[in-house]
């Protein structure tokens, strides 16, 4: 009979860690300010940083669009002034250009590690993941049944 292999042990430890290390810090990607971005996302590869929960528990994405084509840029570490938004909410903002004129913007908010990523790699990595311990599972499933 084959012996069957449980990943649930694992995923417990796993997430434990995971949640040990959450309590005590954010991480957050930060670049900018650009204020004349050729796409609406960060010159070159933005910088991840652990931001403390007790500055502003969560993690902004700045962003607006100028008549000339290009955006305003920002990423970076909430402060306190950000904590009255809610997990995933944007606010309309105004910010000025080059030439004084105002023009509007959005300012996006959120909590979890790593969220004011524009990019789906990390989503793409998790389904991965979750694609592998599938398969797992159900190689356990038929071990089991021969």
């Amino acid at each position: 009979m084959a012996q069957s292999f449980s990943m649930i042990p694992y995923l417990a430890v796993l997430t434990v860690f995971g949640l040990i290390q959450s309590a005590s810090s954010l991480e957050c990607f930060t670049c900018g300010v650009f204020l004349s971005a050729p796409e609406r996302k960060c010159q070159g590869e933005a910088t991840l940083v652990n931001c403390s929960l007790s500055d502003g528990p969560g993690c902004l994405f700045v962003s607006a669009k100028f008549d000339d084509g290009t955006f305003y840029v920002m990423k970076k570490c909430a402060s306190k002034t950000e904590q009255y938004m809610k997990d995933g909410e944007c606010a309309d903002i105004q910010l000025e250009s080059k030439d004084g004129t105002k023009i509007s913007g959005s300012k996006c908010y959120c909590t979890g590690d790593q969220c004011n990523n524009s990019s789906i790699e990390r989503l793409s990595l998790l389904a991965l993941v979750l694609v592998l311990f599938t398969s797992l599972s159900n190689i356990n499933i038929l071990s089991a049944r021969l």
